[in-house]
């Protein structure tokens, strides 16, 4: 059975959800040995998306149009808004 991989915000999620506190979470985090890049893991999604759009083409309104389609794949991942914004504007402007 395939293992299904987690953004670093949807682990903290669950375990919120499933009841264990928010510092036994950050406690958790701190002594893991390699933390993922969120950044670079929303990078990689969203980079699925944009594969062979170059951005430079598309007009304001369709770049627009396509930020959001970033957004909410990577929201429903469980990606901060912080680091939705800094992959879009890395891809698209």
């Amino acid at each position: 059975e395939k293992a299904e991989l987690l953004e670093p915000g949807e682990i903290r999620r669950e375990l919120a959800e499933k009841g264990v506190s928010s510092e036994i979470i950050e406690i958790a985090y701190d002594e893991l040995e390699e933390v993922p890049d969120e950044f670079e893991m929303a990078l990689s999604i969203a980079g699925s998306i944009v594969r062979g759009i170059d951005p430079s083409e598309l007009e304001y309104s369709e770049k627009r149009k396509l930020e959001g389609r970033i957004g909410r794949r990577l929201v429903g991942r469980g990606f901060s808004m912080d680091t939705i914004h800094k992959v879009a504007g890395r891809l698209l402007y």
